[in-house]
């Protein structure tokens, strides 16, 4: 049983400390990576979950008594990552095909009530946008954009936690204004991004 791999022994990872977490992901970050995109075929998403199973792992400070239960604890939990992520994937697919069906039905009514125009909605979650605290908008405008928690916590030089809090604050605050429909639309734009 091999109690080290790549210089890294077992006693130096239980340490928990900048050096030895350096050394794990020199070790394990590309391989794991490797192996998510392998499911996902999307670099960026694989990377996001290794980042996650590291940052789980730097969190809760497991103890293992061999090499190979790392490298089970490390390969189950991207593989189960990876599979939540393709889950998610397909529920948002099933979700915008759900809104679209709705909206379409929306705005074909027949009935003479007011018309939907995708315009409307867009204007509706814009000034609705604008109206959020600075802070709260800018991260919401650039989640909007695509970016990922990682990516803005990089750009603005704060936490990914403090991320997650402004785009949760923000997505509150615009579920109290919109109308469902407006919020719906929304919620596939950025809810689905992180």
């Amino acid at each position: 049983m091999s109690m080290k791999v790549n210089g890294l022994s077992l006693d130096t990872l239980h340490q928990w400390n900048d050096s030895s977490l350096t050394m794990l992901y020199a070790c394990f970050f590309k391989a794991l990576v490797n192996y998510s995109f392998q499911m996902t075929s999307d670099e960026e998403i694989s990377k996001d979950i290794v980042q996650e199973v590291f940052w789980n792992l730097w969190k809760n400070k497991p103890s293992f008594k061999t090499i190979a239960q790392l490298k089970v604890y490390l390969y189950t939990g991207v593989r189960n990552g990876t599979l939540n992520q393709i889950r998610a994937i397909r529920a948002e697919r099933t979700h915008v095909v759900r809104i679209s069906d709705r909206m379409q039905e929306y705005q074909l009514a027949e009935d003479g009530s007011e018309e939907f125009f995708p315009e409307e909605v867009y204007r509706q979650l814009f000034l609705s946008i604008d109206e959020l605290p600075a802070r709260q908008r800018e991260i919401f405008l650039m989640s909007m954009e695509g970016k990922k928690n990682g990516e803005i916590a990089k750009i603005l030089d704060i936490a990914i936690d403090t991320v997650k809090t402004h785009k949760r604050r923000a997505i509150m605050a615009l579920r109290d204004k919109l109308s469902l429909e407006v919020f719906s639309l929304l919620f596939v734009l950025v809810v689905f991004n992180e």
